[in-house]
Formats: structure tokens, C-alpha cells, sequence
């Protein structure tokens, strides 16, 4: 959780902060190198990372964690070279300096980011958490202070996003390197490792699809809105849905993390209570995150003036479309862990396609003819297709409609009656000062989970008794 916590608060530092210091043309063209990477990455490292989190465990007790390190560190060699080449191509038909030194530095960041990622695994799966957490706040925070120090100091321009996190990165990997035993490591023949690669490229070929369709779907539409408006508007687009990531996506990553220790177990052991479970889990989530969604979405005007510059708050009204996309894309986690520990990627890779081609489709047929802003809407649609789909298919009872009668109906209720406390606090004047609405925001968060809070407390006891 405080793995989580500290990278929020320093986003919630720097994005009012830097939206009144780079111009949206500098954000637009920093979004579209990021996506770029993300996308590389899916190819060359990411589904690395999705092998060690598969067969660590499995290697070490079977004694053979050598091989395991040897093949871990072939792959990464060969797709470092391969995506090197990628991006010394993209670097040379590059038409700015500008964009040349945030394309070089994108993928220093990206590397050392998987770098730092593939050896500090073992240590999340040994269960070695506060080591970890203090690892990961640690690297937030200096990198934070060195990005001030490089923009305000040393002016550099927005490349020290990519520059101050690569050199932390470096320094946190070189530290943990020391610790390595490189001579047996990288004495290894193919030959010998042949059965190992097989493997890897067994288990991550269909995960790597996955995960590049789910970054078409959430993405995607960054690339088509540079292609049709230009970087200014990818820059205003982006940093508005930065603020849904600085919210709803944190808060459920917080969530997750929480109650992921109580459902995995029981899909691990293929329990036959599951899906009650996963019920009542659902039900908890609506419970714990749809009130704040809906808070923050009736004060999405007050909230962009606060956290982004005047030049980017222009889409303020699109911000709710932007909250409830990412609390779609959340509430569908319990449906994407049920299908992947039941093995059946396919129809996961499925279902995320169908909702890309959606958003795609219509995107290609709006943004040209009302704006990069109906983006938010597609977005929210496509997530919410994904979201009931998922949900079908994975058999979860969770829109079963004795389940949407007895608890889904009762949280729209209150969501209604604290419509009404908004409406009344507007009209006899209870909040009428500067940043008042952050006092609105917590009075309405404390009614809304004071209305709620038996249902959460019997919820919560029921996820810690399995």
C-alpha cells in the first residue's frame, strides 16, 4: 500500500506543478514517446517480467535457479538488441532535436524501469514487502527531487521525466547488482538452456497478446488524437486523464492489493465458493470506490483548476466520463484473475479485442468529426463492454439481477440522496469559500460510507474469515 501511496502523492506534487510550467505541445509529444515505450516494452520486456512472476517460485524449489537467471538474462540481452534497433530507427527519422532526446531518453527510462523491475521481483514474491515499499518510495522521491533540480536548476525541458527516473533507476540497480554472483551467470551455453526458452515463449506468448491488446485499448486513442488534432490536444487529453489515474486507478490498485491476498487462494485451490466470493468482493468494491467516483466527478471543474494549468483544463467537463472509464476498467479486475487462473486466455484476448475494435472504430468515425474530447466517451463505453462481457463469461454472478436488486439498487439510492446534501450545501451557501469543495468533498465521502458502513464492515469480516 505504500508502495502505492507515496508515487500518488508525488504525481498529485508534480501535475499542478508542471501543467503550469511545460506548455501542452511539450506534453503531447512526452505522451506519445511514453505510449511508444509502453508499447516496446510489451514486446521486449514485459512478458520477461510475466515469467518470473510465473516460475520463480517453481525454479527455486526445483533447484534449478540458475537456469532460471541464465534464461531470464538471455532474453533480456537479445531483446534489448532488437528493441535498441528499434528505437535507433525511430531516433533517426525523427525531424526535431526536441523529440530525438525524448525518444533516446523514453527508452533509457523504459530499460532501466524493466531492469529494476526483473530484480526486484524475487523480492515481492519472497514476501520481502517493506524492503520493497521502501525501495520503490525511496526511487519516487528522489527521482522527484532530481526532476526539480533538472528543470529548475539546470533547465532541462520535459525529457527530465524520462532523464531524473533513469539515472535513480540506475543508481537503485547498480546497489542491487552488487549482490549478484555474475561469474556462473553468465557462463551459459544456448544449447542448454533450449528447453527453458521453450517454455518462457510458451507461457508468454498468449500473455504477451493480452497485455498489447489491453494497452491498444487503454492508449490507443492517445496515437489517433496526435494523427487528427496535434500534440497541444494529446497533451490537454493526457494530463486529464492523468487525474483519473491519480484517483480511481490508485485507489484501486490500493483496493487489490487489499483484498487480492483473500481471492487468489481461493482460485488457486479452485474453491467451490468462489464466485460467492467474488460477489460479495464486487459488492465491497462498489461499496468502498463507486461514492468517491461520483464525489469527484460532481466537482470535476474545482478539481482540474486545482491540479492542471490554465492551458490544460479545457476538457474539466469531460472529467466524469474520464472517473467512471477508470472505475470500469478497475471493477472488471475480479472477472481478468478468475479467467487467467482458470487458463483460459483466449477468451480473454477475446474480449479485450472486440472492446479495442470498438474503441477504435469509433474513434476513427468521431474524434475527426466532433473533437479529440469524445475520446473520453468511447473510452468509457468500450471499458463498460468489457467490463459486462468479462463479467458474463467469467460466470461470476456479479450481474446476476438478484444481485443488482439487493445491492447494486440500494447504492444507487444513496448515491442519489448525496446528489441531494450537494444541492443543499449549494443552496444555503455551506462551502461558499476558497477551497471550500474540499470540505464539501470529505463531508460527502463520510455521509456517503456512514450510509454504507454496516454493509462494509460485514463485507470486509467476510474477506478476512476465508
Amino acid at each position: 500500500m505504500v508502495g502505492t501511496m507515496v508515487p500518488m502523492g508525488v504525481m498529485f506534487l508534480r501535475t499542478p506543478i508542471y501543467t503550469r510550467f511545460f506548455t501542452t505541445a511539450e506534453y503531447g509529444e512526452y505522451t506519445l514517446v511514453y505510449v511508444v515505450n509502453s508499447y516496446i516494452s510489451v514486446f521486449a520486456f514485459q512478458w520477461i517480467i510475466n515469467n518470473i512472476w510465473r516460475f520463480y517460485l517453481n525454479y527455486k524449489h526445483s533447484g534449478q535457479n540458475l537456469y532460471f537467471r541464465q534464461t531470464i538474462l538471455l532474453l533480456f540481452i537479445t531483446t534489448s538488441l532488437v528493441s535498441l534497433i528499434v528505437v535507433v530507427i525511430w531516433h533517426s527519422i525523427s525531424d526535431t532535436k526536441a523529440n530525438q532526446a525524448l525518444i533516446f531518453s523514453g527508452y533509457l527510462f523504459t530499460l532501466s524501469e524493466s531492469v529494476f523491475a526483473i530484480l526486484t521481483i524475487p523480492m515481492r514474491i519472497n514476501g520481502d514487502s517493506v524492503k520493497f515499499n521502501t525501495i520503490q518510495s525511496l526511487k519516487v522521491i528522489v527521482s522527484f527531487l532530481l526532476l526539480l533540480i533538472l528543470t529548475f536548476i539546470a533547465n532541462v525541458r520535459i525529457e527530465a521525466f524520462f532523464i531524473a527516473p533513469f539515472l535513480v533507476n540506475m543508481t537503485f540497480v547498480s546497489f542491487l547488482l552488487l549482490k549478484v554472483r555474475c561469474g556462473k551467470l553468465i557462463n551459459f551455453k544456448v544449447k542448454s538452456l533450449i528447453p527453458h526458452l521453450k517454455r518462457f515463449f510458451k507461457y508468454g506468448y498468449a500473455m504477451t497478446i493480452f497485455n498489447a491488446l489491453s494497452l491498444f485499448l487503454v492508449a490507443g486513442d492517445r496515437l489517433l488524437i496526435h494523427w487528427f488534432e496535434g500534440s497541444s490536444y494529446l497533451g490537454i487529453y493526457n494530463q486529464t486523464y492523468n487525474i483519473a489515474q491519480l484517483t480511481i486507478a490508485a485507489l484501486f490498485g490500493i483496493f487489490n492489493a487489499a483484498i487480492n491476498p483473500f481471492v487468489l487462494p481461493l482460485l488457486e485451490r479452485k474453491d467451490k465458493n468462489i464466485n460467492q466470493k467474488i460477489v460479495k468482493t464486487f459488492n465491497l468494491t462498489i461499496l468502498a470506490l463507486l461514492p468517491v467516483t461520483v464525489i469527484l466527478s460532481m466537482f470535476s471543474k474545482e478539481i482540474s483548476t486545482i491540479l492542471l494549468g490554465p492551458d490544460f483544463r479545457e476538457m474539466w467537463e469531460y472529467l466524469p466520463f474520464v472517473f467512471f472509464g477508470s472505475f470500469m476498467l478497475g471493477a472488471s479486475h475480479l472477472a481478468i484473475i478468475k479467467l487467467k487462473f482458470l487458463m483460459k486466455t483466449k477468451v480473454l484476448i477475446r474480449v479485450v479485442f472486440w472492446a479495442f475494435i470498438i474503441n477504435l472504430t469509433s474513434n476513427l468515425i468521431l474524434i475527426p468529426l466532433w473533437g479529440y474530447k469524445i475520446a473520453t466517451v468511447t473510452t468509457l463505453v468500450s471499458y463498460l463492454f468489457q467490463f459486462i462481457v468479462l463479467m458474463r463469461v467469467a460466470e461470476t454472478g456479479v450481474l446476476s439481477f438478484k444481485n443488482i436488486l439487493h445491492n447494486q439498487m440500494p447504492m444507487a439510492f444513496i448515491i442519489f440522496i448525496i446528489y441531494v446534501f450537494h444541492k443543499l450545501f449549494l443552496f444555503f451557501n455551506l462551502f461558499d469559500f476558497k477551497y471550500g469543495f474540499v470540505g464539501e468533498i470529505i463531508v460527502l465521502l463520510i455521509l456517503s460510507y456512514l450510509f454504507n458502513a454496516k454493509k462494509i464492515y460485514l463485507l470486509w469480516g467476510d474477506q478476512q474469515e476465508h
